[in-house]
């Protein structure tokens, strides 16, 4: 079961790979709502198709061609970083979290209770008896549907509208430059003529001059005066000219856009990773480190961290980066991240004391374990967002969303076989950290290695990009 459940999440993943980087050049080229309307008609359809699938290889179709079509997540980064000046991205984004919290509170309740009715509430009707998941899919595909409704009677395109800002801060920029060299220029005339005037009067008075020669001093370069900015050109006109291959190549030499979006796949594999593995230590018997857990005590534990999850994104988070600004609250989410994914095989000393004890312990290590995580993460939306340009920004996105699916992809096959490994006869041969400890400390180190990678970034990451230097 949990080898077919894994490739029905890595088959969404695959198809994102493409979808993300297709939806982010149609954002770019043609706007962001056509691409947000088109991604939420597209999740419809697959939803259903999911739902009323006859076959497993139907199934598996369904969950590439949503993650094909749904070019929903990167557009709409792109567009709430468009609509929020950079004093409001914190708390704009904070809301990703916020319904992040609602989802976690409510979608297994829902997808549980709605599953299934023929068997639970007598619904005999044979679309339910032959699809007994299409239930949920219904539900999902109804909440998707009023989300594109409101999408299209309600959101305005924001491309124009950043790219309008953009030319703003050029012209501002360039304005700034020009008045700089006019007063430098004005400066060494002045200084000029003060000098030949001083070297008059001792001519005059017979004596001699030092002889210094007058320098000529030049305007300063026309990006001078501009304000910090990545040194990256080849923007604006040139760039919407570019085909889509020649832009992706240019992006990924960009320092800060490769950085940011290297940054988000070390922390989606580690992330991902430690949510597939958690569940597997958990249920493990308690000579593998594990609290022997059923399914039902994952579902309570999994949702128990709702409730703190939004009060701190709805009233936390904002509060945090206004406090320590957004890429050291992302730095230190990041080393919290490593501490926890550290510890958590601590949690088993647990199991020498009660009951109380062993909940009071696991809730709050997955507490804050989920919380720095998701602040990670929400931090990390708006740094990559920030190191683009507006006319490259939806494009960035959806090659950031594309980067993690692959590592989202790839790396729990990969991994969850070692934690089995660990807790293998292997464990009883060589102990720790060869033992259970051993993914954990992994995914300790690799968190880690982000937090020193994410070191790195440079500090404008704090505010939109908005041109570069000429």
């Amino acid at each position: 079961m949990g080898f077919y459940t894994g490739l029905l999440e890595g088959s969404f993943h695959v198809g994102s790979i493409f979808g993300g980087v297709f939806w982010g050049h149609i954002a770019d080229n043609v706007g962001r709502r056509p691409a947000l309307l088109w991604g939420l008609a597209g999740t419809v359809v697959c939803t259903l198709g999911f739902g009323l699938a006859p076959s497993f290889g139907w199934a598996v179709f369904a969950r590439v061609a949503w993650g094909l079509l749904n070019g929903n997540v990167g557009v709409a980064k792109t567009v709430m970083s468009e609509l929020v000046p950079d004093a409001y991205s914190a708390r704009a984004f904070s809301f990703i979290g916020l319904n992040t919290g609602f989802g976690r509170l409510l979608g297994p309740a829902l997808g549980g209770m709605l599953s299934s009715p023929a068997e639970k509430w007598g619904w005999r009707a044979p679309l339910f008896i032959d699809y007994p998941f299409l239930l949920p899919c219904l539900a999902a595909a109804g909440l998707t549907a009023v989300t594109l409704a409101l999408v299209g009677a309600f959101l305005e395109e924001t491309r124009d509208v950043s790219m309008a800002e953009a030319a703003a801060a050029a012209a501002a920029a360039e304005a700034a430059a020009l008045a700089a060299s006019t007063a430098a220029s004005a400066a060494a005339a002045a200084a000029g003529a003060s000098r030949g005037a001083e070297r008059e009067e001792e001519e005059g008075d017979g004596g001699e001059g030092e002889g210094a020669a007058l320098i000529a001093v030049s305007p300063l370069p026309r990006h001078a005066a501009a304000p910090a900015a990545p040194p990256l050109g080849a923007h604006g006109a040139g760039a919407a000219a570019e085909g889509g291959g020649a832009a992706y190549a240019r992006l990924l030499r960009d320092p800060a856009v490769r950085g940011t979006i290297t940054l988000y796949c070390l922390l989606g594999l580690v992330g991902l990773i430690s949510q597939e593995v958690y569940p597997l230590y958990m249920i493990n018997d308690a000579e593998h480190g594990g609290f022997s857990f059923d399914a039902a005590a994952l579902g309570l534990i999994n949702m128990s961290v709702a409730p703190a999850l939004i009060l701190f994104q709805a009233a936390g988070f904002e509060r945090a980066a206004a406090r320590v600004g957004m890429l050291r609250l992302q730095r230190l989410s990041l080393l919290g991240f490593s501490v926890m994914l550290a510890t958590t095989p601590m949690q088993s000393w647990a199991l020498r004391g009660g009951e109380a004890l062993r909940l009071l312990v696991v809730g709050a290590h997955f507490w804050v374990t989920t919380l720095v995580r998701v602040t990670s993460f929400t931090a990390l939306f708006i740094l990559v967002a920030n190191s683009a340009l507006p006319e490259d920004r939806a494009k960035v996105n959806g090659l950031g969303q594309a980067a993690v699916s692959v590592v989202r992809a790839v790396g729990p096959p990969l991994v969850t076989p070692l934690f089995a490994w660990t807790v293998g006869p292997w464990n009883n041969a060589f102990g720790f950290p060869l033992n259970y400890w051993f993914t954990w400390l992994l995914m300790a180190a690799f968190a880690l290695g982000s937090f020193l990678f994410a070191r790195t970034l440079p500090g404008w990451l704090e505010r939109k990009r908005l041109r570069t230097d000429a």
